[in-house]
Order: C-alpha cells, then sequence, then structure tokens
C-alpha cells in the first residue's frame, strides 16, 4: 500500500524512480496554498463573454500569481550544459497528446510555450516535435535503433508515449536506461515507500508528461445542488472533508428533492460505452491503493489491499450512481448540459471547450477520496511517459532537456490555465480555487498500466479487475490463488528487481 503523506520532493514535478511501491508519482512543490473563497469578490466586467453565454456575475477580482518559485529554482540548478542552439527532436504517434509543444486547440498551447520558453532562456535550445503515424511508429524507431541512431535513419531524442506503448517498447528493447545519460539525475531519496522498479527506469515521469487538458475534472450542476448544497460542496472539497461517503450521501440528498428525472452521476463517455467502469479505477487511486509492490533487490508483486472489501463497495457504490446514463459517445455531456445529471466527470478541457456555451451553471471540484485528501490524482486519458530511443547518439542532449522539462514544468501550469479561466470560463468564485487545487494534485501512473499489456495476467489481475467490479459488482477476488500466482512469476521471470 502506498503512503497517505508524501513529503514535497525538491523537484517541482519529480520522478521517483529506485525501489518502492508500483507507481510513479508526479508531485508539486506548493509554497502558498489558496484559502477558500467567500464567493463575495466584486466582479470586473472587463473581459468578454464566452461564445453563446454570459460573463458570470461573481468572480474573481484579482486572480493569484502563478507558484513559479519552485520550478524556477529547479531549473536554475541544474547542471550548466553547453547545448546552445542545439535543435531537440521530440517523436510521438499522431494519436498522442502532445504536452511538449500542445495539440491543436489545446487551451495548454501558450502555457506549453512559457515552459519551454524558460529552458530555451536557460541553455538556449529549441523542442521541436516529430509526429509519426500511429501504425508507422514502432517500424521506424526499430529502423534506426538497428542502424545505431545514425544521420540517415536517426528517429528522435525523446519520445512521448503512452504507459502501455512505453511499455511494450521497453519489453523490446528498444528503450534506453535513462540512469546511464549524462547531466541526468534518477531521484534515488524519495519518501518511503515510493518510487519504482529498475524497468521504471525506462520512463520518465513528470510535470511535462501530464496531460493536462485530458486530466479528469469533477463537475456538479449548481442548480440541482441547490445554493446552499454547492457552498457546502466546496467547503468539503477546500477543507479535506470530499470523502466517498460525503460524495454518495450528498447525491442521494440532493435527489430525493429534485424536480423531475436527474441522474447522481455521469462520465464522461468519449468513444466507448464502458466509460462508467472507469470509476473502478478512481475508486483505486483515490483510496490512497496501488495494484503492485515492491522495493530494493525484491520482485515486484500484486499488492494485497482486496481482503476487507472496502475497496469492492467503494466501487459497486460509485458505479451504481451511474445507472440509466448514457452508453452513447458524448451522451453524457448532453445530460449534464441539459440539466439531468448532478454529478460529471468529464476533461478540464471541457471548460474551454463544451461547457463554454453557458447552458448550464456549473462548479468544478476534485475527485472524492476514501479517507485522506492527500491521495493522488488519476493519470487519465493524458496519462504519458518520456522515454529516449536504444543507441541514441546525443545521451547529453537527451539527459539535459528531460531533466529542464521536469524541473521547469510544475504547479504553476495549472495556476496559469485557471488564470486564463477565472473571467471568462468559470461560473463561480469557489471553481477558480477548486480548479488550482485540483491541478495541483500529484498524479499517479500505476506500474500495471505500463507492463500491464506485456506482463500476461497482470491486467487481469489490476486495472481489469476493478473495471469488472464496476460494471457487474464481481468482488475483487484478492491476490492469492492461481491468477496472482501466474502473474507473481511472469513478474519475477521478467527480472524487474
Amino acid at each position: 500500500m502506498r503512503p497517505k503523506h508524501i513529503a514535497a520532493l525538491l523537484l517541482a514535478a519529480s520522478l521517483c524512480l529506485t525501489g518502492g511501491c508500483g507507481y510513479i508519482l508526479v508531485e508539486y512543490v506548493e509554497e502558498t496554498k489558496p484559502a477558500a473563497s467567500s464567493g463575495t469578490h466584486a466582479p470586473t466586467g472587463t473581459l468578454p463573454a464566452p461564445e453563446g453565454g454570459s460573463v458570470p456575475a461573481n468572480r474573481v477580482a484579482e486572480p493569484l500569481a502563478p507558484r513559479t518559485e519552485s520550478a524556477e529554482a529547479a531549473l536554475d540548478a541544474l547542471y550548466p550544459a553547453d547545448i546552445r542552439n542545439a535543435a531537440v527532436i521530440a517523436a510521438m504517434p499522431e494519436s498522442a497528446e502532445d504536452t511538449l509543444l500542445g495539440n491543436e486547440n489545446d487551451p495548454f498551447c501558450d502555457i506549453y510555450g512559457k515552459r519551454n520558453g524558460m529552458i530555451e532562456k536557460k541553455y538556449g535550445c529549441s523542442i521541436f516535435t516529430r509526429r509519426v503515424a500511429d501504425e508507422g511508429f514502432d517500424t521506424a524507431l526499430a529502423a534506426s535503433v538497428k542502424a545505431g541512431g545514425s544521420d540517415d535513419t536517426y528517429f528522435a531524442d525523446i519520445m512521448l508515449l503512452r504507459p502501455e506503448h512505453a511499455g511494450r517498447l521497453a519489453v523490446s528493447g528498444m528503450l534506453t536506461d535513462l540512469r546511464k545519460l549524462p547531466f541526468y539525475t534518477v531521484m534515488t531519496d524519495g519518501p518511503e515507500g515510493a518510487g519504482m522498479y529498475r524497468a521504471v527506469n525506462f520512463f520518465d515521469i513528470s510535470g511535462a508528461t501530464v496531460g493536462y487538458s485530458s486530466r479528469p475534472a469533477l463537475f456538479f450542476s449548481r442548480d440541482l445542488a441547490g445554493e446552499t448544497g454547492s457552498s457546502g460542496l466546496y467547503s468539503a472539497a477546500l477543507g479535506g472533508k470530499f470523502t466517498f461517503d460525503y460524495f454518495t450521501g450528498f447525491a442521494k440528498e440532493a435527489l430525493s428533492s429534485a424536480d423531475g428525472e436527474a441522474f447522481a452521476l455521469a462520465v464522461d463517455s468519449g468513444d466507448t460505452a464502458n466509460a462508467f467502469e472507469l470509476t473502478g479505477d478512481i475508486a483505486l487511486i483515490r483510496s490512497g491503493l496501488d495494484f503492485v509492490s515492491g522495493g530494493n533487490g525484491v520482485y515486484p508483486a500484486l499488492t494485497e489491499f482486496y481482503e476487507d472489501g472496502t475497496l469492492s463497495s467503494t466501487i459497486t457504490s460509485l458505479s451504481s450512481m451511474c445507472e440509466g446514463t448514457s452508453r452513447e459517445a458524448g451522451g453524457n455531456f448532453t445530460l449534464f448540459e441539459e440539466g439531468k445529471v448532478l454529478f460529471y466527470i468529464g476533461k478540464v478541457s471541457d471548460i474551454t471547450g463544451g461547457l463554454a456555451t453557458g447552458k448550464v451553471p456549473y462548479g468544478i471540484l476534485p475527485l472524492p477520496y476514501l479517507s485522506d485528501p492527500s491521495v493522488y490524482a488519476p493519470a487519465g486519458p493524458g496519462g504519458a511517459a518520456l522515454c529516449v530511443p536504444s543507441n541514441n547518439a546525443r545521451f547529453d542532449l537527451t539527459g539535459v532537456i528531460l531533466s529542464s522539462l521536469r524541473a521547469a514544468s510544475g504547479i504553476w501550469m495549472g495556476d496559469e490555465f485557471a488564470n486564463m479561466c477565472c473571467g471568462v470560463y468559470l461560473r463561480d468564485n469557489d471553481s477558480y480555487y477548486t480548479l488550482r487545487e485540483l491541478l495541483a494534485e500529484p498524479v499517479y501512473y500505476d506500474f500495471s498500466y505500463f507492463l500491464g499489456g506485456s506482463c500476461a495476467g497482470l491486467d487481469e489481475a489490476t486495472y481489469l479487475a476493478v473495471r469488472k467490479c464496476a460494471a457487474d459488482g464481481t468482488p475483487l477476488s484478492g491476490t492469492s490463488g492461481t491468477l496472482a500466482a501466474k502473474v507473481n512469476g511472469n513478474l519475477k521471470k521478467a527480472g524487474l528487481k
């Protein structure tokens, strides 16, 4: 089980790699914690309304300054390597969310540009992205690795990859062990229990790999919650009391007095009819648990966390709240927009996207948790890793750029986005503060998401198990038995200690 309280690390966005439990943690150093809003700041009336909507009558009069100090200090402390005028090539599949320069229409594009500007100011280098067709990515990479990274076949200095893709390439020998890079420091002094196995030294996880726009966010209908209820939700979220029990109890009470048909919870359906099954992943992560545990010099193994039934009951409780909601792509967003859903789990980008129409008065909250508000946030669909191809010919440059991206990315990026939204898109004052807190939460990447497709049985024993529990109530069977023995044996065979 991973620790409930995580000490702040030295870098603004940290990578814990050596030994410890089965997860990677992206955590941000926080200098100043924003206070809860009273909801009474005077509107400025100076910014335009979103198209088709109206300017909120009650918004933050003066946005808080972005918390940049820790990122600036971390960047200043890096080795002063001479890579002036270097062009850093970052490759990624066409389907990837670009967290280095930003995808088209990504509201974080300007923020990524500011982050990259910090790096260019220190080192005089520039970052360029190379989009490669998904179906041809591995073939092109393999050709470059085979040729030893020569000029004619040079693929990239770094690659931005989804966890399962990165795991597959690591197992097939296509990635470099990051500990071999000069000017790159693998953090070994993380908090007790933190870190990853040797294999995860192939994956650099930091604020530079978090897909901010696609990070999960919890929205609620202020009409269905009522004025008093909305205030209570904000107080619980900002006061460290937004537990699963509070969340489910609030939904039951609020809907008991709702006029007409209304649903307690809906999940962004995206392109799948089974999006509500992700309530299983959310319940696990926000319960302060991980799928796989391990430590220095020992083989990773499935974590024993199922025995008391708490997780199973939490999963089934959350998934039952979704009963009756849409299974069609985009259907649940429509229900929320029509005022028929109390809580909606969507993406941060919904703020500047679909919700910008102003059709529904909404509020923003972090996801609820089992008991401890310091637990981590799920990476969501935008989770990724930075990796280095085998036989890379520019290791000096690569080590510097990975370290600088990790140092310069941090809590300030979420602050910048909240400030961008506060005068135009947000519907009330307190959403500004909860959005800042949501984007400042440390982000969780579980070991099983990287190697679930490469280690036989690991997916079935971990994230597929919690999704099945969400889908049909199948209790989690625990970490003993035939399947667990098979998975632990396969993890041991992989030699990942």
